[in-house]
C-alpha cells in the first residue's frame, strides 16, 4: 500500500510542476491586499517609479496593476491633487523625488495574484531586489496566492495597463468595474447616484440626526439631515487600486452655530466602500443620534438577507411592512438578479462601548421625508447610532463598509462577505535570493 501510494505521489508531481500544486484559495471578493512600507524594508528610499508587482501563471511572469500610497512624517495622506490644506509631496524625501518609506502603503488585488514560482521562473524577471509575497486568508493557513515585488535600478518594464478605478472630480463621481457613487454638487454629504452592473439604484442617502444640547438647567434638541452638513474637498488621490477622497466636514445647528470640521476620508475599492459618519461631542452636548442609510428605487432589490434573520424575505410592502425588527443585525445584504448590496458599520473598539448601535430596514412606497426629493422608501436600509453615557469629548468617525457585486446572492453570501471584510489580507514576505 505505501508502495502504490508513493507511485501516485511520483505521478502527481512528474506531470504538474510544483507552481500548480500549491493550489490558491479564490474569495467571494475581490479585495485588496495592503502592505505597509515597513513590511517592504529592501524597498525604503528606492525610487518608487522602479518598483513593479508580479504574478506567475503557468510560470510565466506578468506585471499586475498594483498602487503605493504616500504619507508624510506626521502620517496624513500625500495628495495627487490638494484642493486646500493638503500636501502634494511628502516631507520624508528629496524634492523632486517620491520614495518609498516605511509609512507608505503599496496595495494590489487578490483577483491578480498567481502561482507560487519556481527559482528558475523567478530569474526571468532579472532585477536587483526581488521579494515573494504570499497571501493568506486572516486566521487560517489557506492560501489566496503570491506576488512578487521587483525593484529595476534602471529601466522597468512598463506598468500594467489595467485599471480598476477612476475619480472624475468635476463631477465628483467614483467609478470601478462594477459600480458608480456621485455626490450632489450643491450638498456635499448626499450620495445621489449609486449604479450596480449599470443599473441605477438608488433615490439618496439620508441623514437623520438629533443633537440634545444643555447649559446648566436650560437644554434644548437640535435637528439635522444631510443638506444640513457643509464643508469642502480637501484633497484626492485617483489610483489604479483605491480612491481616497478627503471631505472637511461639518454639521450645521442653526442660529450660526456648527459642529467643529473633522477629516473625513472616503475610501472606494473596485468592489467595496469605505464612507465615513461623523460624530462629534462639542461643549454643552449631552448626546447625539443619526440615522443612517440609503434609500432606494421602487423594485430595485426583491430579497433581504440579514444576520439573525432565520431565511431570506422579500422585499416588499407586505412581508417587510412600515419596519422590520433588525437591531441586533451585525449586517444587511440586499440582492436583485442584476447584483447584490452587501452593508455594516465598521466602529473603533474604543467607541464600541459607548455607542449604541442598530440596523433597520423599512419599505413605504407612500411617505416622504422632506427634504427628500422622491416618496417612499422602497426599500431603504442603514443604522441608528445613539451615544451613551460617558461617550468622550471630540470628534469621531465610524465607517459604513459597502460590498458591491454583479451577482444574485446566495445564503450564506452574507456572512462570508463580513468575515472578508472584517480583516485585511495576511501577507507572509520573503527574500529571493538573486545570483
Amino acid at each position: 500500500m505505501k508502495t502504490k501510494r508513493l507511485f501516485i505521489f511520483i505521478l502527481v508531481i512528474t506531470f504538474f510542476p510544483p507552481t500548480l500544486l500549491a493550489q490558491s484559495s479564490q474569495l467571494l471578493l475581490d479585495v485588496p491586499v495592503i502592505i505597509k512600507g515597513e513590511k517592504l524594508s529592501k524597498f525604503n528610499a528606492k525610487d518608487i517609479a522602479k518598483i513593479r508587482v508580479f504574478s506567475f501563471k503557468n510560470g510565466q511572469a506578468s506585471v499586475i496593476p498594483f498602487q503605493i500610497d504616500q504619507h508624510d512624517s506626521k502620517g496624513d495622506w500625500i495628495w495627487e491633487v490638494a484642493n486646500k490644506k493638503g500636501s502634494t509631496h511628502d516631507d520624508d524625501d528629496p524634492l523632486n523625488s517620491k520614495l518609498l518609506d516605511s509609512n507608505d502603503e503599496m496595495l494590489f488585488m487578490t483577483n491578480d495574484l498567481g502561482d507560487k514560482a519556481s527559482i528558475k521562473s523567478i530569474a526571468s524577471i532579472t532585477s536587483s531586489i526581488i521579494e515573494q509575497v504570499q497571501v493568506n486568508i486572516p486566521g487560517s493557513n489557506k492560501v489566496v496566492g503570491w506576488a512578487y515585488i521587483a525593484y529595476f535600478p534602471s529601466q522597468a518594464p512598463s506598468l500594467s495597463s489595467k485599471r480598476y478605478m477612476n475619480f472624475y472630480p468635476d463631477e465628483l463621481r467614483i467609478q470601478s468595474p462594477v459600480y458608480q457613487m456621485a455626490y450632489d454638487d450643491k450638498y456635499i454629504a448626499l450620495m445621489n447616484l449609486l449604479d450596480i452592473n449599470g443599473l441605477s439604484k438608488l433615490d439618496r442617502l439620508k441623514k437623520r440626526g438629533e443633537v440634545n444640547v444643555g447649559f446648566l438647567m436650560l437644554g434644548s434638541t437640535i435637528e439635522f439631515n444631510e443638506e444640513d452638513v457643509d464643508g469642502y474637498p480637501a484633497g484626492y488621490i485617483n489610483g489604479a487600486i483605491r480612491t481616497v477622497k478627503r471631505v472637511v466636514n461639518y454639521v450645521k445647528l442653526g442660529i450660526g452655530l456648527h459642529s467643529p470640521s473633522l477629516n473625513c476620508d472616503h475610501l472606494y475599492y473596485p468592489n467595496h466602500a469605505e464612507v465615513p459618519i461623523m460624530l462629534s461631542r462639542g461643549a454643552g452636548v449631552k448626546n447625539m443620534s443619526i440615522r443612517i442609510g440609503l434609500d432606494f428605487h421602487q423594485s430595485t432589490f426583491d430579497k433581504l438577507y440579514a444576520d439573525g434573520l432565520q431565511k431570506v424575505m422579500s422585499v416588499n410592502s407586505e412581508t417587510i411592512g412600515i419596519s422590520t425588527d433588525l437591531s441586533t443585525a451585525n449586517w444587511i445584504l440586499l440582492s436583485s438578479p442584476s447584483g447584490t448590496l452587501f452593508s455594516t458599520l465598521k466602529t473603533p473598539e474604543k467607541l464600541q462601548p459607548v455607542v449604541s448601535v442598530s440596523s433597520y430596514v423599512s419599505y413605504d412606497s407612500h411617505k416622504i421625508e422632506l427634504p427628500e426629493k422622491f416618496p417612499g422608501t422602497e426599500p431603504g436600509i442603514g443604522v441608528f447610532l445613539k451615544t451613551k453615557k460617558g461617550f468622550p469629548k471630540g470628534e469621531y468617525l465610524v465607517y459604513m463598509n459597502y460590498a458591491i457585486l454583479a451577482q444574485t446572492a446566495t445564503p450564506d453570501m452574507g456572512e462570508k462577505l463580513n468575515q472578508i471584510l472584517a480583516k485585511p489580507m495576511e501577507v507572509v514576505i520573503n527574500s529571493i535570493p538573486i545570483n
